[in-house]
């Protein structure tokens, strides 16, 4: 019951996005909705935005449970867009107020679930060391959500597919090359005289 409840506030939440503006929703709204009282929607949750999270919280844990096991980083990349495309009212509504954080955090995390993986997993990589690698996962992760905010920004005009394409065509011809250039440059640094 309980959970039913938590799933179905977000539920309705979701559904009011896809309507109107992130800051035109009330509370109020949403336990009429749900035909809930107020204090079983604070049970749950702290506020609107705390559902908001939860949402896209919700969401990468199904995309990072469907792509845990693989090397296809492109597939749960893609799965990822998809969704944004796919409630993409939702997403204007959230992106375009001053709470576009979730979308950042669900970004973030959508992209860290595929990319650290996929840089851990490549054979490759295994001659980097664990700071090449760190390194090179947090720029491809800002660049590609910087990538994916411009989409959105943008309304969304280019196909998820073809951002997806181009942007593993990007990972895949830059990885190797980055990650061995840069564990040399860090194999000639003369570290002892840098912490001095």
């Amino acid at each position: 019951m309980a959970k039913r409840t938590k799933k179905e506030i977000a539920e309705v939440t979701r559904q009011l996005l896809k309507e109107k503006p992130l800051n035109k929703i009330t509370v109020k709204e949403i336990t009429s909705r749900c035909d809930l009282t107020r204090n079983s929607f604070y049970y749950y949750y702290q506020d609107i935005y705390d559902v908001v999270n939860f949402i896209f919280e919700d969401e990468v844990e199904s995309l990072i449970d469907r792509y845990a096991e693989t090397n296809e980083w492109e597939a749960g990349f893609l799965s990822g867009i998809n969704y944004l495309y796919e409630n993409k009212d939702m997403v204007y509504h959230i992106f375009h107020t001053m709470q576009h954080e979730n979308i950042d955090m669900y970004l973030g995390r959508m992209i860290d679930g595929v990319i650290f993986r996929l840089i851990e997993h490549t054979d490759e990589a295994d001659k980097a060391g664990k700071e090449p690698k760190k390194i090179a996962a947090l720029v491809y992760r800002s660049a590609f959500q910087g990538v994916i905010q411009q989409w959105i920004a943008d309304d969304m005009g280019t196909p998820p597919e073809a951002i997806a394409v181009l942007c593993d065509e990007i990972f895949r011809a830059t990885l190797l090359p980055v990650l061995q250039s840069s564990q040399h440059a860090l194999d000639t640094l003369d570290m002892d005289a840098i912490l001095k």
